[in-house]
């Protein structure tokens, strides 16, 4: 009996060994099936991007960190753009990135994504916030969670995150767009003057910070440099949406028939607008200086519709992000800025990023990653995003 019983402990010890090698054996093929670089559809609303092994990038610590952008909205060309590098960047720095956002802009659904992605686990989080005060307590909530927090594009309120990455000098960038604005709108053949005219904005959501700074910024430098340029009305929301800033022009070319400009805030403003002076036959009479894409804006800078077009490379916003967060993930001291990786040089890949990029704003977290582009029919041709 004695004997029966020390046989049936060798044979449980000979299986629980082999079991266990057999685990041992099945993680090593999972670790390695993961160096394959895959982009995975789960969704309609969401990318998510297994990065594919490089020597070069591996992180220190040999983790590769997941971390999770939200976007304001999908299924614009500013969003597309946003994901390719997204794309690069867990290529080039060895980390699982997902890039995903509501389907229209809503703060609450970003909230939901936020929500359902700290349930699975992620080491970062990085949020262009539709609304700032709505992201607040899910924000909070994550670097409560001990997850490295941040912010891109637009601007989160102090206290729900670590750092920011913004892509231009809000002031900046804010007085050029109405310098622009007055030197197209002095060109126009109803011109009453120098930096003489009225104008309306048409802006994308009402709560939007790096909108409102811009305008902000913008206005405020107009009221002393430009005092004979009159603003209409307050600024007109289209909810970043083409559609409805066309509706919105066609009413304010309607409701103010010697306007002489329109200031189009974010990327689907300007291509509505455009529409409605074309509509009218308008091209000659209203400067239109829009925050969009060239790729939006080429058809109607031809035949003047759109006069100018700026902005910057969203691509290098999330391309620069993803790299500040690898770097602070693996240890590095960030808070004085760091040097940037950017993409292959030349107009139409990840391009504008600066290769020192430096901290500032007044909250002393804020990363200043890239410059502004100016679109005109002259040039346009030689971008492609």
């Amino acid at each position: 009996m004695k004997l029966i019983k020390i046989s049936v402990i060798v044979i449980m010890c000979v299986l629980f060994i082999s079991a266990f090698s057999f685990v041992g054996c099945s993680s090593t093929t999972t670790a390695a099936a993961e160096t394959t670089g895959t982009v995975v559809t789960t969704a309609a609303a969401e990318t998510t991007v297994a990065a594919t092994t490089n020597a070069a990038a591996t992180t220190t610590t040999g983790k590769k960190w997941k971390i999770l952008f939200v976007a304001k909205l999908l299924g614009h060309p500013y969003e597309a753009r946003q994901q390719k590098a997204v794309e690069a960047a867990a290529k080039d720095f060895n980390m699982d990135i997902t890039f995903t956002g509501p389907m229209k802009a809503d703060a609450l659904d970003q909230v939901k994504i936020i929500e359902d992605w700290l349930a699975k686990g992620i080491d970062g989080l990085v949020v262009s916030p539709d609304d700032p005060a709505a992201l607040n307590p899910v924000m909070k909530k994550a670097m409560s969670m001990g997850v490295k927090v941040g912010y891109y594009e637009s601007n989160a309120d102090p206290g729900t995150y670590d750092y920011g990455f913004t892509p231009v000098d809000d002031k900046q960038y804010g007085e050029h767009l109405w310098d622009l604005m007055v030197h197209y709108m002095d060109l126009q053949k109803n011109s009453t003057g120098p930096g003489t005219g009225d104008y309306i904005i048409l802006t994308g959501g009402l709560q939007a910070n790096n909108l409102n700074n811009w305008i902000k910024f913008g206005t405020e430098m107009s009221a002393t440099k430009y005092p004979q340029l009159k603003l209409l009305a307050d600024k007109i929301p289209t909810d970043e949406q083409q559609q409805l800033a066309y509706e919105k022009a066609l009413e304010v070319i309607t409701a103010y028939p010697t306007m002489h400009a329109i200031m189009g805030q974010s990327s689907p403003t300007g291509p509505g607008a455009a529409q409605a002076i074309r509509e009218k036959g308008k091209q000659n009479e209203i400067a239109l200086v829009a925050t969009s894409l060239p790729n939006q804006c080429k058809d109607f800078l031809k035949d003047g519709s759109i006069d100018c077009a700026s902005l910057y490379d969203p691509g290098v916003i999330t391309y620069v992000a993803a790299y500040g967060f690898k770097l602070w993930l693996e240890g590095t001291d960030i808070s004085k800025g760091f040097t940037s990786l950017v993409g292959p040089e030349g107009a139409k890949s990840i391009t504008t990023a600066k290769k020192e990029v430096t901290i500032g704003g007044s909250d002393g977290k804020t990363f200043v990653v890239g410059d502004p582009l100016d679109w005109t029919n002259d040039n346009v041709n030689n971008y492609d995003f």
